[in-house]
């Protein structure tokens, strides 16, 4: 039996590809995002840095997707 099949679950819960509306924000989260998108802008060096499973390649991965392409 599958965690989903014994939970309900409609998707595993703590994979790599969550979408961002998936994501719960706080303010922690949107304030690290707006620092990194700050470094990008400045073509700056940044570190992020936090405890494990506190969501930094979340963070990543949703500051490269949200990132244009044309740029």
């Amino acid at each position: 039996m599958t965690p989903q099949e014994k939970w309900g679950f409609e998707k595993l819960p703590f994979r790599r590809d969550v979408e961002r509306d998936e994501c719960y924000e706080t303010a922690g989260h949107r304030e690290a995002l707006a620092r990194m998108e700050w470094v990008l802008e400045q073509n700056a060096l940044g570190l992020l840095t936090g405890e494990v499973g506190s969501g930094k390649s979340t963070l990543i991965r949703r500051l490269i997707g949200g990132l244009d392409q044309m740029k």
